[in-house]
């Protein structure tokens, strides 16, 4: 037998689940123990009605105990609205957030770009790997979920992000021309697997 955790957002503890890669789930359901074959696997709470699908495996600190290895479940409740995009058109026919290309980590509440996409709006802008982040917008990012929430409320995808960053000892402003992932990042075919 298991446990779960709901996260609600800002706010709330723990925060959703943040990751590298431009990603943010403001809701997500934490359940241990952790099960490496989870992806895809439904969340079917005590009543017997799906509350989750599975979509990552993660950790998560708890004061007092320590790090729990977890698997993380999107709530259903977030689907729903999406549903018929999904089916129809594989994403959501919303206005795409803005994505600059880099991937993030956080350290001591601060946000370094750990990885420039290649040809992606931060190559192009000039970011580079080791770079800190300082400000989006003109106001100061407080940490990775503080980042992309600040990113995200400039605009839409296509959207001039400016962001003030440190690069080595020098702070320079610069202004990122944002792109739509799902037109610039496309699955790679696999031919590897079996049915």
């Amino acid at each position: 037998m298991g446990a779960w955790m709901q996260s609600r957002g800002p706010g709330h503890q723990p925060e959703g689940v943040c990751g590298y890669w431009e990603y943010l789930l403001e809701e997500a359901i934490f359940t241990a123990p952790a099960y490496a074959n989870f992806g895809g696997a439904a969340l079917i709470n005590a009543e017997g009605r799906l509350v989750g699908i599975g979509s990552l495996f993660t950790q998560l600190a708890l004061q007092g105990y320590g790090v729990l290895p977890c698997n993380v479940f999107v709530p259903i409740d977030l689907l729903n609205p999406l549903l018929k995009d999904l089916k129809t058109g594989g994403q959501s026919m919303k206005a795409q957030r803005p994505w600059l290309g880099i991937n993030a980590e956080e350290a001591h509440g601060r946000v370094f770009i750990t990885r420039v996409t290649s040809g992606g709006p931060a190559d192009k802008a000039g970011l580079k790997t080791g770079d800190m982040i300082l400000t989006v917008d003109g106001k100061e990012v407080l940490g990775l979920a503080d980042f992309y929430r600040k990113v995200w409320g400039v605009g839409s995808a296509g959207v001039k992000i400016p962001v003030t960053i440190l690069k080595g000892v020098k702070i320079q402003e610069i202004k990122v021309t944002s792109a739509d992932r799902s037109r610039n990042v496309k699955p790679q075919p696999r031919n590897d697997f079996t049915l």
